[in-house]
């Protein structure tokens, strides 16, 4: 990717900061995030965006080696991110446990619960809270 501005900006960190901002777009497109003034007086360009739900994505898709999977809790509580294969078979666990609001980060080797590398083709990685499911789909080509 080639870009015009910006040129002391690593790519790698403008690459994320592009996907961001997609990410936020298609949010707005899907109407899952609200944006509002919060507790700071009403000004122009003064807009913050707070979510109102789970987010999910996964960067790069597709992947060969490293899927790096960032999410996005509304309120903390209890958390599943879990692979399935087409079938509907899980594959792999990668967490389950309580996690704080807001942004974590995790990796996924394309790998099965057991270790074993798992074939290339497109696989399911589902994020379950209390209240919300989200599932995308992942492409591990080897």
């Amino acid at each position: 990717m080639e870009y015009q501005s910006g040129e002391d900006i690593p790519e790698e960190a403008a690459s994320y900061i592009i996907a961001q901002l997609q990410a936020l777009i298609d949010a707005l497109n899907e109407g899952t995030v609200v944006c509002d003034e919060g507790d700071a007086p009403p000004r122009p360009g003064n807009t913050t965006v707070s979510s109102a739900a789970l987010s999910l994505e996964i960067h790069p898709n597709p992947f060969s080696t490293r899927a790096d999977i960032r999410f996005y809790l509304p309120q903390a509580g209890p958390v599943q991110l879990e692979v399935f294969n087409l079938q509907g078979q899980r594959v792999h666990s990668l967490l389950s446990g309580q996690l704080d609001k807001g942004i974590s980060e995790f990796s996924w080797d394309g790998t099965a619960e057991n270790g074993q590398r798992l074939n290339s083709g497109i696989y399911l990685i589902r994020l379950s809270s209390a209240d919300e499911v989200v599932v995308k789909r992942v492409s591990l080509m080897r």
